[in-house]
């Protein structure tokens, strides 16, 4: 039997008003009142309610799902900070990755020094500002409002000359100084987002100093930075994670160690606590602990966006997340 449209559209209204609910729940003392989640697009109107009420039947036109409204996906658009760098590169790529697989939408937005430089065709756009200009706040700010922006990574980081005096000038500049603007500008949103900042191990290893932290902060005392611009965000209003990864290699050295601050310092006895036998590494910081090894750029991408996307890493909010390698994992895993 065909019912007309109008007569769809007011069953439609009945089913879905809590008045009718309620009346059911009185009379059969089994219906609750579940939250109505409606979803819009172009082409499907569709309603979508947790619980089915049997005794109805069923109306083509409608369709009825077991999906909470937590669970329904939010547009998000991420904008990649030092999107043209190494680090910033895998992020891009992993961004892409994960759309393809998951199959979701996720707006992407590359941010470079200047806006002549070229990204993928998947990044949607590009915000050309230099974050040590004095006007970088004010201008930041504007353009991640106008891209709707929703989350940030951030993975500047000065690319040394090897000559000490230059080398402290620039990590101050970037690492810290350009960090800082756009957790400013950040703040300034009107509605702040998520911010995921890329820093490093042994940011705030404790004394006595370990030799792999003598030899990384040799470069410019950038751990130094690191850690000044970790504070500043971590004492921000901005919903943050800190990810902190060591040395980067060319080649996997196996699964992924998530771990919380400060659980790696380059100590063989302190670093493989609980961990198993030692391992065999490549990296050059991190081989003489025998504990832990290096990740790749590719693994820093994954790992980025997994902390932003996935339930696991909602669990790491407003915290500082460490991650090392190890060949005899059989999984990534959290300690």
């Amino acid at each position: 039997m065909m019912y007309p449209l109008w007569f769809i559209v007011f069953l439609a209204h009945s089913l879905t008003s809590e008045a009718f609910l309620n009346s059911l729940n009185d009379h059969y003392g089994q219906f609750r009142s579940p939250k109505l989640c409606v979803s819009w697009d172009p082409n499907i109107f569709t309603i979508d309610r947790r619980h089915w009420i049997n005794s109805i039947g069923t109306i083509s036109t409608i369709s009825w799902a077991s999906v909470a409204s937590s669970e329904i996906p939010e547009q998000r658009v991420v904008f990649v900070a030092g999107a043209t760098g190494r680090s910033g590169q895998a992020v891009v790529e992993a961004l892409y990755k994960m759309q393809q697989q998951q199959k979701v939408r996720v707006g992407v937005v590359g941010g470079v020094r200047n806006s002549i430089a070229t990204l993928p065709g998947y990044v949607d756009s590009v915000i050309g500002i230099d974050l040590q200009d004095l006007d970088a706040r004010e201008k930041m700010t504007e353009a991640l409002e106008k891209e709707k922006v929703t989350d940030i990574i951030c993975t500047i980081g000065f690319k040394p000359t090897y000559i000490t005096s230059v080398d402290r000038v620039n990590a101050e500049a970037v690492d810290y100084r350009a960090t800082v603007t756009l957790v400013k500008a950040a703040e300034m949103m009107e509605k702040p987002p998520r911010f995921l900042l890329i820093s490093s191990l042994l940011t705030t290893a404790p004394e006595p100093r370990t030799t792999s932290y003598r030899l990384l902060n040799s470069l410019g005392e950038v751990l130094e930075q690191k850690k000044k611009a970790e504070a500043f965000l971590s004492s921000s209003k901005i919903t943050y994670i800190i990810l902190r990864p060591g040395v980067f290699v060319e080649q996997s050295q196996g699964n992924l160690i998530f771990a919380p601050k400060d659980r790696f310092i380059g100590d063989s006895v302190l670093d493989g606590r609980d961990l198993g036998p030692p391992v065999q590494c490549a990296s050059p910081f991190f081989s003489s602990t025998g504990a832990v090894c290096g990740i790749t750029r590719t693994q820093l991408g994954d790992a980025a966006v997994s902390l932003l996307f996935s339930k696991e890493g909602m669990l790491q909010e407003n915290r500082t997340i460490e991650v090392v390698a190890r060949p005899d994992l059989l999984s990534n895993k959290f300690i």
